[in-house]
């Protein structure tokens, strides 16, 4: 987890990983968003700490720069990379073995997520090649890009490509990987039984993401801040 957001949203992301996926290690990257306080820090150490699982303090590089770095310390380790956001909501109980039991299943997924609440259900179906049984769960897999919710990467695909890179506006890093990874012969899918619904956490946090993604702002979350 890149934990950047308020701590209400990201201890309550960390409890329901716990909850949902009972004998699964959350590794918890605190990211010194810009409202946190020190007591904030503390008590998401705590929670991380109540389930054993591993943190680390970093200075936010950038939603790509913060990846590089966390595909720098696990390719030498494990196989994916699953990114649990602080403000995305699984629904269901045992999703993230489902995730690794599909990705075990297809060498040619670079990319799997988990049904996507958010998105219009048209765009789903039109852009869909069709739904496949892979390692006991149905994926519907697609043929040009959708936007996509909470999932995870192959980090082999990603190393291929020369790691994670992205437009410099946020909303673009979909975009940006599809084009890497799609013409290497890989694809992506949603798994129909395990969905995912996206919260709209902090205003101040999700009006700069707007911003970005309209081009109407150059600067960081925290340059934005500091300046509204």
């Amino acid at each position: 987890m890149l934990a950047f957001n308020n701590r209400d949203m990201v201890i309550e992301a960390i409890h329901l990983f716990a909850t949902q996926n009972p004998g699964k290690t959350l590794r918890v990257y605190i990211l010194y968003y810009p409202t946190l306080s020190e007591s904030d820090i503390q008590e998401i150490k705590c929670t991380c700490n109540d389930y054993d699982f591993p943190w680390e303090l970093k200075n936010n590089e950038g939603l790509i720069g913060n990846y590089n770095y966390v595909l720098k310390k696990c390719q030498h380790s494990y196989d994916y990379m699953f990114c649990v956001d602080p403000d995305e909501r699984p629904t269901e109980l045992g999703w993230a073995q489902a995730w690794e039991d599909v990705m075990d299943a297809h060498q040619k997924y670079f990319y799997v997520s988990l049904w996507n609440l958010n998105e219009c259900p048209q765009a789903l179906k039109y852009r869909a090649s069709g739904t496949f049984e892979r390692g006991g769960h149905d994926v519907r897999e697609f043929r040009t890009l959708v936007s996509w919710a909470l999932g995870g990467f192959r980090i082999k695909a990603v190393l291929e490509v020369g790691g994670f890179s992205a437009h410099r506006y946020y909303g673009y890093f979909e975009h940006r990987m599809a084009e890497l990874c799609l013409p290497q012969g890989y694809t992506y899918g949603m798994m129909e039984e395990y969905a995912v619904r996206h919260l709209e956490s902090d205003p101040f946090y999700t009006k700069w993401k707007v911003e970005q993604a309209a081009r109407r702002t150059d600067k960081t979350f925290e340059e934005w801040f500091r300046g509204n």
